[in-house]
């Protein structure tokens, strides 16, 4: 998974250029966040993680953002109906 500065460095060392970028805040009544999260922390996606990534490294990985996803929960005073989907980048290139 590429963010929008690794995106640009290797567009930039591919010949593009950077025309314009901006970032897009999801509205409030946007529940993509809240879904993800809930899946996120659920056991039938803990099983799924298992059943799907073999490798013992990248598993350990995903179960690290895991606990970061539950852990960042604590500082929000409204737990899980405080969260907002993440923000969008846009770039386009020339």
């Amino acid at each position: 998974m590429l963010g929008p500065k690794r995106l640009t460095e290797l567009a930039l060392a591919a010949g593009w250029q950077l025309e314009n970028e901006t970032r897009v805040q999801c509205e409030a009544g946007l529940l993509d966040g809240k879904w993800e999260v809930s899946e996120c922390l659920s056991s039938s996606y803990e099983k799924e993680v298992d059943n799907q990534v073999s490798d013992e490294r990248e598993r350990e990985l995903v179960f690290a953002l895991r606990d970061a996803c539950k852990a960042s929960l604590e500082y929000l005073t409204g737990g899980r109906n405080e969260v907002r989907s993440m923000d969008v980048w846009a770039g386009s290139f020339i």
